[in-house]
């Protein structure tokens, strides 16, 4: 008979085989798991991620989204300190909350305003989800009112002001309202500015002779364009007829009142339209049929009488 094979003997203090050193679990655990992400370590990275499951913003503690826009805030709160300039800390803390809620209550309306466009205009042909969708931000906005009307009320309180709760909704839309103006009144003016070139003309006829004088002239006009960056998208003129428009407009198609009154005509037209017009005018001197024409003012014989 075979003499039985020997039994292999481990170690009591350690379940593994001889020769193999033992696992060390702390520092096993301190390893990354291959093929798992381990998630954003830099700031940015993290801001980025924090972002991931946005999707309206409304519950959102972010006082900027990605749509919203920086300038148009930093207008939208110096509005409101310019309004209540405040001198203390806490004057400061409730002018701020009041800031921050408007704004949050503007994106409420405006996340409302969009669900409204993309719904079924005709609200029987609504599904179960356009309910809920409407209803859910229906909510949001109400919630963002809601805050806002207290900080503003505190706000008021504060400053020393006790106005009815009517009057105070009142006036708080009236300085909203304000505000956003003065930022829209800015950047309309700024854009338009860039937009257009303004002509005046003046139309006299001494002595029964059409004389048409142009202010600034059109080579004046060309020399402020050679001075911008990019050339402007339209070129309007104020045409003056201070007695009437003689028969060398007769283009114009005026009327019996507008051949004998002092009538302004307002002529709008594109950049390269303009161009194409002072070429065809320097052989006239006159305003000649080109863009959109229209009448601004027509003194009647009834005013005058």
């Amino acid at each position: 008979m075979d003499d039985p094979i020997p039994e292999e003997k481990f170690s009591s203090s350690s379940d593994s085989p001889p020769n193999e050193p033992p696992l060390d679990d702390t520092r096993q655990s301190d390893q990354p798991h291959p093929g798992h992400s381990t998630g954003p370590r830099s700031s940015d990275g993290k801001a980025v991620s924090s972002l991931n499951g946005l999707k309206h913003g409304c519950r959102s503690e972010k006082i900027l989204l990605c749509d919203e826009d920086p300038v148009e805030f930093d207008a939208h709160m110096s509005g409101w300190f310019d309004q209540y300039t405040p001198e203390t800390f806490a004057d400061f803390v409730l002018v701020e909350e009041t800031v921050l809620a408007h704004w949050l209550l503007k994106r409420t309306r405006r996340r409302l305003l969009e669900i409204e466009r993309k719904l079924p205009s005709n609200p029987s042909d609504w599904t179960g989800d356009h309910h809920r969708e409407f209803t859910n931000f229906t909510r949001y906005k109400t919630s963002a009112e809601r805050a806002f009307w207290r900080a503003f009320k505190e706000l008021e309180a504060r400053a020393g002001r006790s106005l009815r709760n009517a009057e105070a909704r009142e006036k708080a839309l009236v300085k909203a309202a304000a505000v956003e103006r003065e930022w829209a009144r800015q950047e309309e003016k700024e854009t338009a500015e860039n937009l257009k070139l303004t002509q005046l003309v003046i139309v006299e006829t001494p002595d029964g002779e059409c004389l048409t004088t142009y202010y600034p002239t059109n080579q004046q006009l060309l020399e402020t364009v050679a001075e911008r960056p990019s050339p402007p998208a339209m070129v309007i003129r104020c045409i003056d007829f201070s007695r009437g428009l003689p028969p060398e407009y007769a283009w114009m198609q005026p009327n019996h009142m507008q051949k004998v009154s002092s009538t302004v005509a307002v002529q709008k037209m594109v950049y390269s339209e303009w161009l194409h017009a002072i070429e065809s005018e320097k052989s006239t001197g006159l305003v000649g049929p080109m863009g959109r024409l229209d009448y601004l003012r027509q003194e009647a014989a009834e005013k005058r009488s």
